[in-house]
């Protein structure tokens, strides 16, 4: 179907601008270009997934891959839902949402979908210390798993309960890490909650987070409560520093009022006092023991005393540890702060990096209540998310300034996966059946995109939140805007990241006939789609790369590149239509050589570009 370009926006790299200053592009990727011109240079049991169910009463009929993917307004909705919920676009998933009756359709399939666990995998390796499987399965279940937008989702949330397997312990206890992680996909779906209390009571998050082992006030020996878990359940699982609205802002304006004090700190530190292993045999025991199973109580370390805890609510002396841990948890998760505060993070991982207040106030509505009464429904809330008019509105359809705040970074390890999953990639013929980058294995992600799954610096993720930039679309100053990822894309990484991707394409791509760890890309089916014609090939990797958000001066560079690849100067005074078929035609005679290597190229041109980075 030929594009119709004639009244589309211009404001595709406005979005971008907002994000990186003009001089950072400039600089990195005119690196990138000319090295890419320089030539082709070197608990939880397992669930089996079963086939992709077709929705009830549509075509049950095989997916065509053959055919390109067309540009509708259907379509072009489904493919940004799938940038959202997914971890990118395939000609698969796309053809098979478009079989859906709307995005609710898909979202409620995709919720039914058998959990994918890592865990049985990983433990299939053997040695817990050795931290590579854990990262090996990983990428293997973003790229090729069904259960998508439960793994996009366990992802968004291990980014705000983070633990990080950079601590000496927990790098030797990589089954743990494993299975924190598949707690976190199989409470994806679940009661914020129940969440909660898996996160705190995990062994995991008790070692990270010095919850493990917290002992109540013993001045003779100068002990006191470890305050570690108790500041982060507030200031990053919960509520946040400061008081807010229900739109997710801090109040009053200006001057916003603390959520809470160093004295809350310190009374829920007294609450947090008394866990221990599920198989330890006594409090001072340094054997291996069970880092899986949930921490249960010793009251001989307890604090049994009353506690003032927030919003002036106290729990009564003479309490045991999980009364105490129950009313201290509920009292956090009934704090108003809570449906704003968790639901914009979420927004802002799947959907934009700046969305409005009553996005946000709609889907804190609905963590506050679901519809059933019910507060703290996480697949109620993905759910609000991603079908909110605000995710599915087009950047076409908005004014000036909302297109201009809409969409976001994408996370660079989710840009990879995404580049893989959008070209059938497979193991690399010398890597094991594993994933691997050019350069680095995958349980080195973070040497070339900054970021590494549950092995960031801190626990406050690889990027904040609440990272700004400041520079607007001319490059000048203005209001800041929220930008997270910006905060890990240094012009080192955005130069190695688009190195690395040239040398996966052009060397192991699956026509390259060349052994390699990397993963090999599948660069036949847009070779086909070249041979149906320059429009459909562009239109079927805006909708494969671009989820049909490519703007007009892309799609007339990339159609240009192809124009001069062949000789049309005998039909350049024609109409576009006749020129469209000639060149159509020369496409399709084209030897397989020169046919590879526009694909290449083009695809290349698209995957280096700023346009790729961003998700609108």
């Amino acid at each position: 179907m030929a594009r119709n370009r004639a009244n589309e926006r211009e404001d595709h790299l406005h979005i971008f601008k907002y994000f990186i200053s003009a001089t950072l592009i400039l600089i990195a990727l005119v690196g990138v270009f000319i090295v890419g011109c320089s030539g082709k240079s070197d608990n939880p049991d397992e669930s089996i997934s079963s086939p992709t169910p077709s929705p009830a009463g549509a075509d049950n009929s095989p997916v065509r891959l053959d055919l390109p993917l067309d540009k509708t307004e259907i379509s072009v909705d489904n493919a940004r839902l799938l940038m959202q919920a997914s971890f990118g676009v395939t000609h698969a998933s796309l053809a098979l949402a478009n079989r859906f009756d709307s995005p609710a359709a898909w979202i409620d399939d995709q919720m039914a979908k058998p959990i994918t666990m890592h865990l049985p995998k990983v433990e299939a390796y053997g040695n817990a210390s050795w931290s590579q499987p854990r990262h090996w399965v990983w990428w293997e279940t973003a790229i090729t798993a069904e259960d998508q937008l439960r793994q996009r989702t366990a992802f968004a949330l291990s980014e705000i309960f983070v633990v990080s397997d950079i601590d000496y312990t927990l790098s030797n206890s990589q089954h743990a890490v494993v299975h924190y992680y598949d707690m976190l996909a199989s409470s994806a779906f679940g009661n914020f909650r129940d969440l909660l209390e898996d996160v705190t009571l995990h062994p995991v998050m008790g070692i990270y987070l010095s919850m493990l082992r917290n002992e109540k006030a013993d001045e003779e020996n100068n002990v006191r409560p470890d305050e570690n878990y108790a500041r982060e359940i507030m200031q990053l699982f919960t509520i946040g520093l400061y008081e807010l609205n229900e739109g997710g802002t801090p109040v009053p304006v200006g001057n916003p009022k603390p959520a809470y004090t160093q004295s809350t700190v310190e009374e829920y530190a007294r609450v947090f006092t008394g866990w221990d292993y599920a198989d330890s045999p006594d409090w001072r025991s340094n054997k291996q023991l069970d880092k899986i199973s949930p921490l249960v109580p010793n009251e001989n370390y307890h604090d049994s005393q009353s506690k003032q805890l927030i919003n002036g609510e106290t729990t009564p002396a003479g309490l045991n540890a999980q009364e105490d841990l129950e009313l201290a948890l509920d009292s956090l998760f009934n704090h108003p702060n809570v449906g704003p505060f968790i639901g914009k993070q979420l927004i802002q991982k799947l959907v934009t990096s700046n969305p409005s207040e009553a996005y946000v106030a709609r889907v804190a509505a609905v963590f506050n209540d679901n519809g059933r009464g019910e507060r703290g429904d996480l697949g109620a809330v993905i759910k609000a998310i991603l079908l909110d008019s605000e995710a599915r509105q087009t950047t076409a359809s908005m004014n000036a300034e909302a297109a201009l705040n809409f969409g976001k970074l994408k996370e660079p390890v989710i840009k990879a996966i995404h580049i893989m999953r959008a070209l059938n990639a497979i193991p690399g013929t010398n890597s094991e059946g594993r994933f691997h980058l050019f350069r680095k294995t995958s349980d080195a992600a973070d040497q070339i995109y900054g970021q590494s799954v549950q092995s960031s610096p801190s626990v406050f993720n690889f990027f904040s939140p609440t990272f700004q930039s400041t520079n607007n679309a001319a490059g000048g100053e203005q209001k800041p805007f929220y930008a997270p990822e910006l905060q890990i894309l240094t012009e080192s990484l955005l130069s190695v990241a688009s190195n690395d991707l040239h040398s996966m394409l052009y060397t192991t791509n699956n026509r390259s006939g060349r052994a390699h760890r990397s993963a090999m890309l599948d660069i036949d089916a847009p070779m086909g789609m070249l041979r149906k014609g320059r429009n459909a090939y562009l239109e079927h990797l805006d909708m494969l790369l671009m989820a049909g958000t490519m703007s007009d001066t892309m799609y007339s560079l990339l159609s240009d590149f192809i124009n001069e690849r062949i000789d049309v100067s005998l039909v350049s005074d024609e109409p576009e239509s006749v020129r469209a078929r000639y060149i159509d035609r020369e496409l399709a005679g084209l030897d397989e050589a020169a046919l590879e290597e526009i694909v290449l190229d083009s695809l290349f041109m698209i995957l280096a570009s700023p346009d790729f980075m961003v998700q609108q």
